[in-house]
């Protein structure tokens, strides 16, 4: 089992704007965590990127070079602190090691 890491987001279109992010693959799986969105470069606030969320965790499957198999998430896990959305990246990726490719 691998993991290997990458410096920028994973998903969500707006995920420019996200000052929060850690993107893992493992086993065949992408983890992507985002969170800290703010709408503009000068907002002091962040905005919630989905149902009363400020950081969430998405799974998506790759294909043999890494790609995305689809943009229909396998799991997701929401959070509004960013120690649970570290904590819950790195909980999702053990999970998703665990499973192994289909």
């Amino acid at each position: 089992m691998s993991y290997q890491w990458f410096g920028r987001a994973g998903h969500l279109c707006v995920a420019d704007r996200c000052l929060m992010h850690l993107h893992t693959h493992v086993n065949g799986y992408c983890i992507s965590t985002v969170g800290e969105y703010r709408q503009t470069p000068t907002d002091t606030n962040f905005t919630t990127i989905g149902y009363d969320r400020l950081y969430e965790t998405m799974v998506f499957e790759l294909d043999d070079e890494g790609a995305p198999v689809s943009m229909s998430e396998l799991d997701m896990e929401p959070y509004n602190t960013l120690s649970a959305a570290e904590e819950g990246h790195m909980k999702m990726c053990r999970k998703w090691a665990r499973k192994g490719k289909k």
